[in-house]
């Protein structure tokens, strides 16, 4: 369960948020010129469409060079780094993030190594997101949005459930609602991935009995198929109906994969 954080369905939502960020780091430090964004929303209009590789191409010949136009250069690069992720090249998209000068603009590089820790999470390599989440600490100068901050904070909590490292998953919990709260529904969400893997569904089922979202409701499934097993058969068809409304590819699989296993357990077909 990797579907607490970074959606693949809610990326649009997120690398909007991120460029409006890197877009009000660059006017604040009087970078910011006035940008021709005309071809770079084509682009991204294109790779919306269903020709993302076409994008990529056009990319590669029409972005603006990086010493002579920075603040243009930036933003097709987010571009690019959006496409990337919403791809799953995440090779690829750590590749241009290694690529980047040490000393590049300090703003840009928080997105950048934020969405490169993030692609070394969805390949499975915990060790090597943490590391990158370390490398971003090293750029805080204390004036980091706290949303990114917590941000981190829950990869951090990611890797350790990916690793199926419960205890340190729920310390770092701890910690992240000692110091950001439990109102965030992230929270509660991984909060309810490290109840499930260690072993307490009840507790975990309790905490999303009012989240009605499509993770906490594929969650809140998952908990009951375990605390209630003789409702699999019902547990089955809505994990199935949920699955035919929902847009992310990533929380689909997993709720068509519940489904499965909620009707092997119903001795169904």
């Amino acid at each position: 369960m990797q579907y607490a954080d970074g959606q693949p369905g809610r990326r649009l939502s997120v690398f909007v948020w991120l460029f409006l960020f890197v877009a009000v780091a660059l006017l604040l430090s009087g970078r910011a010129l006035a940008l021709d964004t005309s071809s770079l929303q084509e682009l991204a209009q294109l790779a919306r469409a269903g020709a993302p590789q076409l994008a990529l191409r056009r990319m590669d010949a029409e972005q603006p060079d990086r010493e002579q136009e920075p603040a243009q250069w930036m933003a097709w690069e987010q571009e690019r780094l959006q496409i990337l992720a919403s791809q799953q090249l995440y090779p690829q998209l750590i590749a241009r993030v290694d690529q980047l000068p040490p000393d590049f603009d300090t703003h840009f590089m928080r997105l950048a190594l934020s969405l490169k820790a993030d692609a070394r999470l969805q390949q499975g390599d915990a060790e090597a997101a943490r590391a990158t989440v370390r490398e971003l600490l090293w750029f805080h100068d204390g004036e980091v949005d706290p949303g990114m901050l917590a941000g981190w904070r829950r990869l951090v909590v990611r890797s350790y459930v990916l690793e199926n490292r419960s205890e340190d998953a729920r310390l770092a919990l701890l910690r992240y609602r000692q110091d950001f709260g439990d109102e965030n529904p992230q929270w509660r969400w991984l909060s309810a991935q490290v109840m499930l893997q260690s072993g307490h569904p009840d507790s975990a089922f309790r905490l999303l009995q009012k989240d009605d979202s499509p993770q906490g409701s594929f969650l809140r499934y998952a908990a009951e198929l375990r605390v209630s097993p003789e409702r699999a058969a019902e547990l089955a068809q809505a994990a199935v109906k949920l699955a035919q409304e929902v847009k992310q590819p990533g929380l689909q699989s997993a709720l068509w994969g519940l489904a499965a296993s909620a009707a092997q357990r119903d001795g169904q077909p």
